[in-house]
């Protein structure tokens, strides 16, 4: 496999005009090769475009090169450092490195989901602790007061934990 079936493999059309900031609507974008396009006129696929108006079309490649006037070689460079591929253009692709770099954004994701869980699963502990507490201030009388304030503290305490415990979990989703 060279650079650019590497390129092609690991990237679709989507990737790079959301990199550009070109908005699609559906599978349509403003064509930005002719002049104002007041209405999308280019549909992407999944690696190429073609636009409809002017008849620019090509791989994702291409529409880097036409973008940013860029020669093949210059387009290769730009997706390969705006996407953190991990390419040294200028040597035969290095797949041990590649797949080190896939694993780690692998893992790292992977951690990132879990830490997302976590974080979802301490949210609802921490409104059911709140509907509790809200409940047992409901139920307070002059009778039962001093049971149901010992209760209602023990559930502010477990309150304070999980809102450290979700500022852990904040902190780590941030660092990552």
């Amino acid at each position: 496999m060279d650079k650019k079936d590497f390129i092609l493999t690991n990237l679709d059309m989507i990737d790079v005009l959301s990199k550009y900031n070109i908005s699609t609507r559906g599978k349509m974008f403003k064509c930005p090769f002719h002049g104002k396009d007041k209405h999308p006129s280019a549909k992407y696929f999944d690696k190429t475009f073609y636009c409809f108006a002017c008849g620019k079309q090509g791989d994702l490649i291409q529409f880097v090169q036409y973008y940013f006037n860029l020669d093949f070689k210059e387009a290769m460079q730009k997706i390969n450092q705006d996407f953190s591929l991990g390419l040294d253009m200028n040597t035969p692709i290095d797949y041990d490195k590649i797949n080190r770099i896939k694993k780690q954004r692998m893992q790292k994701q992977l951690q990132k989901d879990n830490f997302n869980k976590e974080f979802v699963r301490y949210c609802k502990k921490r409104w059911e602790c709140q509907d509790k507490i809200d409940e047992i201030e409901k139920e307070i009388t002059l009778k039962n007061w001093e049971d149901k304030i010992e209760e209602k503290m023990k559930y502010r305490d477990l309150l304070l934990q999980i809102d450290d415990k979700l500022d852990y979990i904040n902190e780590k989703i941030a660092s990552l």
